[in-house]
């Protein structure tokens, strides 16, 4: 089975579902099964999350507002929660397969 590297001791250990529901550079992450050690997603998949989240918003906006006008039709609501769930989904699965793990960088969460 395929997996990443950690960025700590640099062996191979964590899976590719492990790494998509590790979180951001701001979680606690996932522990790696060699060293002990905590690591999260890197800054790619933070950025690529952060412009996913905010076409849909965008998006979100522009409809509610073009709506607001017109009247509101509920056939615009279910595309609207529709497009926020492919995004969120899709993101998990971009945290998945772009192989950019970082050290963690939480004093709270005891690195040992």
């Amino acid at each position: 089975m395929f997996k990443y590297e950690c960025p700590h001791c640099h062996q191979r250990t964590v899976t590719p579902f492990q790494k998509m529901i590790t979180g951001g550079m701001g979680s606690k992450g996932t522990k790696c099964k060699n060293c002990g050690r905590r690591v999260v997603n890197g800054k790619i998949t933070t950025a690529i999350k952060s412009i996913v989240y905010l076409i849909a918003f965008a998006y979100t906006a522009l409809i509610l507002i073009t709506e607001m006008n017109q009247g509101v039709q509920h056939q615009n609501y279910g595309f609207i929660i529709g497009m926020w769930i492919i995004a969120i989904v899709g993101t998990k699965f971009i945290d998945g397969f772009i192989p950019d793990l970082e050290r963690c960088i939480r004093n709270d969460v005891g690195n040992k």
